[in-house]
């Protein structure tokens, strides 16, 4: 193999080449032939050969299906070839292509084409490349909305709301490519599918760009309703990369818009959106540590949840009354149980409490299936865990990691073992914490969630500090390293007197070692 790369000096073309002819070939015959390639101008025999593979090999379904889906960079799936093809007979125009290698078949009914295919069959567009580019992307965004249907809570089945996710990760890559050269409705329609997959999927700066670019698409059009949607969930966006105020900002912009177009305009029927963004809303204040503004903020949409019982409403958008409702009493108790966090004296006064709207949350969400179950669980998990009753906490983090697991999401998979984390380090099972921590942080990426992810690493440091000082002081740097790209002072000087306490800790034991 060493001696057939030689003779073409390397050049990827050449190599791409001799592989294409290497099936049923022996290696002294793939030597010949590589020979005879290495007297010629890669370029020329390349694209000479893909030329005659493409004239004498393909039918007319086969070379449309090829040229039509080399505008995406990314892996393929059927949903996408089926809804861009919207032809029978792609199975069988799949299977040509794979067996003259122009496509690879992956695992899950999955393609991919080579760069180099994929630029010779761009060439085959010319002038038709912008207008087949918009195409693709109406259809693939269609596509991206049918399935953005299954990941919306209380919709679907957790099978279903699972595969959606699924979707949206396979074809990740196609859809920011699309959204680049998009027509300004599509781009627009793309920017609506994209909440609950970046809630617990991430991609937050990818999101971030197309938010942007879907608000300025709206602000232009003078489309009121479209902005309200595109402030909050760009707010949703930075509330999630820990850019509070920011957040604050985008969720005030929704809600002005939202309680003017509910004053004047009669066509208006969004009133079940005002209580979400006062939910979020109040999660970023509690976030930031003003638990007062944030109960103002949940009180409000709990008020707003309560007035609508008495007004003529669709059936659909008292549902999501309903589930609002539920939410709000679940971001009370979060609260209360943050409130218990901040102030482990506000114990007595608030966890009564914190538990009667947290099980009023879960009966909610049980009775009408809401995937966001998990996360309720997985905060009633953290209540019990601040009363020291780490057996029962324990047995709600269980529950909340089975309904999490259902729908995949990552987002509170990462949390959930997190809080797993922090009871066995209560407990002091160092082993069981350093497992739930490092699952963790397979879900809370340091691109996407540094807050969290440094987090983490204080976490891991504190537990190798009882077991293994030099992997404690790797965590506690590592620690630092991520934090620094954050606006969280606090958490920042508590990494930096942690690796100083560890590093002083390593020295004090070296000096002991050596004066003994």
């Amino acid at each position: 193999i060493k001696e057939i790369c030689s003779k073409v000096d390397n050049h990827p073309l050449m190599i791409e080449m001799i592989a294409m002819r290497a099936a049923g070939a022996l290696l002294p015959q793939l030597v010949t032939i590589a020979e005879q390639y290495s007297r010629q101008d890669p370029e020329k025999i390349w694209h000479e050969s893909l030329s005659k593979l493409y004239e004498e090999s393909l039918d007319e379904d086969s070379k449309t299906m090829l040229v039509d889906l080399s505008v995406l960079p990314g892996e393929i799936g059927m949903e996408v070839i089926n809804a861009v093809t919207g032809s029978e007979n792609w199975i069988k125009a799949a299977e040509n292509l794979v067996a003259i290698l122009f496509w690879q078949k992956l695992p899950n009914d999955r393609y991919m084409v080579s760069p180099l295919v994929r630029n010779f069959a761009l060439q085959k567009l010319e002038d038709q490349r912008e207008k087949t580019e918009k195409r693709i992307a109406h259809i693939i965004i269609n596509l991206a909305q049918e399935m953005s249907n299954r990941i919306q809570p209380g919709k679907y089945s957790f099978d279903e709301m699972r595969e959606g996710l699924d979707w949206f990760d396979a074809e990740w890559l196609n859809l920011i490519t699309c959204a680049s050269y998009a027509e300004q409705d599509d781009l627009c329609e793309l920017g609506d599918t994209l909440l609950h997959f970046m809630i617990r999927r991430g991609h937050l700066k990818d999101c971030e760009q197309i938010y942007k670019g879907v608000l300025n698409v709206r602000q232009n059009q003078g489309d009121r309703r479209g902005e309200v949607k595109t402030w909050n969930d760009l707010g949703v966006c930075k509330q999630f990369q820990g850019n509070w105020d920011t957040a604050i900002d985008n969720y005030r912009q929704s809600i002005q818009l939202q309680e003017q177009l509910l004053n004047e305009d009669t066509q208006y029927t969004g009133i079940d959106q005002l209580p979400k963004t006062y939910n979020n809303l109040g999660f970023v204040f509690q976030e930031k540590g003003d638990f007062d503004k944030a109960e103002e903020a949940y009180q409000q949409a709990l008020k707003i949840c309560e007035e609508a019982k008495s007004k003529n409403l669709s059936e659909e958008t008292r549902k999501e009354l309903v589930l609002e409702l539920s939410q709000t009493y679940n971001n009370l108790a979060w609260l209360r149980t943050c409130r218990i966090r901040n102030n482990p004296e506000k114990l007595k006064e608030e966890f009564g409490k914190a538990r009667k709207e947290f099980e009023q949350s879960i009966r909610i969400k049980l009775d009408h299936e809401d995937p966001r179950l998990g996360q309720t669980r997985r905060r009633y998990g953290e209540l019990y865990l601040l009363g020291k009753q780490g057996r029962v906490a324990q047995t709600e983090f269980g529950k909340a990691l089975e309904d999490l697991q259902e729908i995949n999401d990552e987002y509170e998979l990462g949390l959930c073992y997190k809080g797993l984390g922090n009871a066995a380090q209560q407990q002091e099972d160092w082993k069981k914490a350093e497992d739930a921590f490092l699952n963790s942080l397979k879900f809370l990426r340091d691109e996407d969630y540094p807050i969290l992810n440094g987090e983490i690493h204080i976490a891991l440091a504190r537990v190798y500090r009882v077991t293994d000082l030099e992997k404690a002081l790797k965590e506690a740097l590592k620690a630092l390293s991520i934090l620094e790209r954050t606006d969280e002072d606090s958490l920042k000087n508590e990494a930096r007197k942690l690796e100083e306490d560890i590093a002083k800790q390593i020295e004090s034991r070296r000096s002991d070692s050596v004066t003994g």
